[in-house]
């Protein structure tokens, strides 16, 4: 069994535990750490860590945490997993704003991309040769199928997918 930090001097214990599971090795990897950040919480389970518990835990949760993984059991603490959780819903809600992007036609995302660049509606409609009406109409099916309410979100998902990048 080896237990194992995130933070250490030469690897993170995420490293160690990826490298461990990659070479075949069916140890019981103990993740313990002061991290109780869902990001942090989901890396650890897609290195291969068996069980995850904070440094501040009561001595008999530590105890049961390496019995249960030295055991081949799973041990993840109740804080952690409410952790995981939260981590989950966020990757789920970030791979279903990668789906709704992937639904846009070219035109809507050439609209979407010029409205973050903060473009009006008659200059996005003279640069594309269409209408100001046909672009307010992309900007509505835009804000439908991504489900955002404002420009402002609309220029976040822009930025935050690199859209707008060539």
């Amino acid at each position: 069994m080896a237990v194992l930090d995130v933070t250490m001097p030469a690897k993170t214990g995420l490293e160690v535990a990826k490298e461990l599971r990659d070479s075949g090795s069916d140890l019981g990897i103990l993740i313990l750490s002061m991290h109780d950040d869902p990001e942090y919480v989901l890396q650890a389970v897609r290195a291969g860590a068996d069980g995850y518990v904070l440094k501040d835990v009561a001595p008999s949760e530590l105890r049961d945490a390496i019995q249960a993984v030295g055991s081949g059991k799973e041990f993840f603490a109740e804080r952690v997993t409410y952790q995981l959780s939260v981590g989950l819903r966020e990757e789920l809600e970030r791979e279903q704003k990668r789906t709704r992007i992937g639904s846009l036609t070219g035109r809507e995302v050439e609209v979407l991309v010029r409205i973050a660049d903060g473009n009006t509606n008659r200059e996005i409609g003279k640069e594309l040769g269409i209408s100001p009406r046909t672009v307010e109409t992309h900007r509505e099916r835009v804000m439908a199928k991504l489900r955002v309410r404002t420009v402002a979100g609309l220029t976040r998902l822009v930025v935050g997918y690199g859209l707008g990048q060539t």
